[in-house]
């Protein structure tokens, strides 16, 4: 079996998802399961054992082909792929993770892992006394300052001003053709040159820009005009889990041929990508049967027991 990556995905309409395991067939393919404590996730190897569950590596949650389709995974990389199921339960936030930081989807989740057994076996210590945890909130907090959307926003109305004076100023130029007197056209060339500089320089003293930001400012125009009409979702990691599931969810009825798009290229730009941070509430059971203290009790204890032994070997 070819081995899939690990991404962020969800079904095309995400209140599907809250369902979606509680089918018989699934509860059947579950129950099916021959699970030990070294029973572990096809995704990044966490030794779940019984806590493991099932993931249809096709999307596809009809096709119950156990050689072909259906692997095992741990909740986190599981419910990677329902960001539906995530956001209704509130079992993970958003988080900007940096190309810069070189860590990877799987390397971010061990560490939200080992985060949620900190957290479990401290319940008096915050989250954030961490120092890796620590580095990766304030960088969340930096990117949530210096590049909301509001702020992009903000740069696409200075787009559309720039584009409006530029345009203005062009067509001037190209009317001068019409005045067949030579010495009136190089007056009213001299004219329109003073006129421009003045236009151009009250537009950067008002916006505080250089001239040398203004070609660029120009292309962060036309991308974000793209962004509006829906054709890839901007990197904003202020946005919350639920609003990303419902615009995810607007494009695939407004331009289904879109959606899929949206989820290999919307969720990531140049700088970063979006991930997900969860929270304890990961770690409960699809349908029930446990509870996340349950389940976080048993893994804590199991990963103490195989240290113990490998002390033991050594």
């Amino acid at each position: 079996m070819e081995k899939k990556e690990l991404r962020l995905s969800m079904q095309p309409d995400w209140r599907r998802e809250i369902k979606l395991h509680q089918s018989n067939d699934y509860i059947e393919a579950m129950n099916s399961l021959d699970l030990d404590e070294h029973s572990s996730c096809y995704f990044c190897g966490a030794q779940d054992g019984p806590y493991l569950e099932l993931h249809h590596l096709d999307g596809d949650h009809t096709n119950f082909d156990m050689d072909k389709n259906m692997v095992l995974a741990c909740s986190m990389c599981h419910r990677y792929h329902h960001l539906g199921l995530l956001a209704y339960y509130k079992q993970a936030t958003t988080l900007y993770l940096p190309h810069d930081l070189h860590i990877s989807k799987l390397d971010l989740s061990i560490i939200n892992r080992a985060a949620l057994y900190h957290t479990f076996l401290n319940p008096d210590k915050h989250i954030g006394d961490l120092p890796i945890v620590r580095q990766l909130m304030t960088i969340n907090e930096v990117f949530k300052r210096y590049d909301s959307f509001e702020i992009w926003n903000a740069k696409l109305k200075k787009s559309k001003e720039l584009k409006e004076i530029h345009d203005k100023q062009q067509k001037e130029i190209r009317d001068l053709d019409n005045i067949k007197d030579e010495v009136e056209r190089r007056t009213e060339l001299e004219r329109i040159t003073e006129e421009h500089r003045l236009k151009n320089q009250e537009f950067e003293e008002k916006h505080n820009i250089k001239m040398r930001d203004r070609n660029r400012l120009i292309e962060v125009g036309k991308d974000l005009e793209r962004i509006k009409k829906g054709e890839l979702l901007y990197l904003a990691n202020d946005i919350s889990l639920l609003s990303l599931v419902h615009a995810l969810t607007q494009i695939h009825q407004t331009a289904p041929e879109k959606f899929d798009v949206a989820l290999k290229h919307g969720l990531h730009n140049s700088y970063g990508q979006i991930c997900v941070w969860f929270t304890k509430n990961i770690m409960q059971s699809l349908n029930g049967e446990y509870t996340a203290d349950q389940k976080l009790h048993y893994l804590i204890s199991r990963q103490a027991r195989q240290l113990r032994n490998r002390r033991n070997i050594a």
